[in-house]
């Protein structure tokens, strides 16, 4: 009995110690399974929290660029804007210069129109004034004339016989002065305007020709006092107011006075006259031809001539000088 309950005993501790190793057995490869489940958690727990910082890194550099892009189309749209209001003031300012071309236009039509009607009126009142100026230049040179007629009537038979000896020697300077003036005059203008306008000018300047010619007869006449020098004097006063009308039209048409042929042919003239008078010692005529044209050439314009007059009235003054030295 006994021995049966020890078998029994024995297989009872067998069962429960097989029980026993089976159970330790499971609970170590729980533990191992746990152990590794733990590992893995913690494996993943470490990963999740990586990808958390991932994408909160991503977040944040997402936020950054979205700004930056919000920044930049903020701009766009404001230089948008701004471009949009450029391009619509250059329109309003291309309407207003089409507006203000046109009226430009319009008023450069209307002063063009009305220039060329002023530029008409000169022209005719500059017709008119040179046909007058010719007319009273026809009455000078016949008064002249006239004058000159009465003088020499009453020369006496002397000068009578210096004048024929004078018109004797008057061929070749009347040659060499009509040769002068169909150079000057050139040759016939096909414009009837031009050729008129060449008429006038041959007139204006005939008393510089018939005075050169007096001037060439004085020259070889001895004396102060002829015939020619009186035509010198009178060609030179005839220029003189030929020049003064000249200057009266220039003031009615509120123009400065220019340099025409008529101040030049008097000038020239002139001097020629005072350098002669000059050179045979009859200074009052000298002296009073050079104040002449320091009172005739007035302005700036002028200084040339009235320099050189001055000069002559200072050599005129040192020539009477040692005159009046003279024992």
């Amino acid at each position: 009995m006994s021995r049966y309950f020890g078998s029994g005993l024995a297989l009872v501790s067998v069962l429960l110690g097989g029980t026993a190793f089976w159970y330790y057995r499971e609970a170590s490869n729980l533990r191992t399974s746990n152990h590794e489940i733990r590992a893995q958690l913690e494996a993943q727990r470490t990963t999740g929290t990586e990808l958390s910082e991932r994408i909160k890194t991503r977040d944040s550099e997402h936020a950054v660029q979205v700004k930056t892009l919000e920044d930049q189309l903020d701009q766009l749209q404001k230089a948008r804007a701004t471009a949009e209001q450029k391009l619509s003031a250059t329109a309003e300012q291309n309407i207003a210069l089409e507006v203000r071309i046109k009226a430009l236009r319009t008023d450069h039509a209307a002063k063009v129109q009305a220039l060329e009607g002023q530029l008409a009126e000169v022209q005719k009142a500059r017709a008119d004034a040179e046909q007058k100026l010719i007319v009273a230049l026809e009455q000078i040179n016949a008064r002249a004339q006239a004058d000159g007629t009465a003088t020499k009537q009453a020369e006496t038979k002397k000068q009578k016989e210096e004048a024929a000896e004078a018109d004797r020697r008057q061929g070749a300077a009347a040659a060499a002065a009509t040769a002068r003036k169909r150079a000057e005059v050139g040759p016939a203008p096909s414009d009837p305007m031009a050729k008129w306008r060449a008429e006038i000018s041959d007139k204006l300047i005939q008393p510089y020709r018939d005075g050169e010619e007096a001037l060439a007869r004085y020259c070889l006449a001895p004396g102060c006092d002829s015939p020619d020098r009186t035509e010198v004097l009178r060609c030179i006063h005839v220029l003189e107011t030929i020049m003064s009308m000249e200057r009266q039209m220039a003031d009615e048409r509120r123009r400065a006075p220019t340099d025409s042929v008529v101040q030049e042919k008097h000038a020239g003239l002139s001097f020629d006259f005072a350098t002669e008078s000059f050179r045979r010692g009859c200074l009052d005529d000298a002296d009073s031809t050079y104040r002449g044209l320091i009172e005739m050439y007035v302005g700036a314009a002028y200084s040339g001539i009235r320099d050189r007059a001055r000069m002559g009235v200072e050599d005129v003054r040192a020539a009477r000088a040692a005159q009046d030295k003279k024992p």
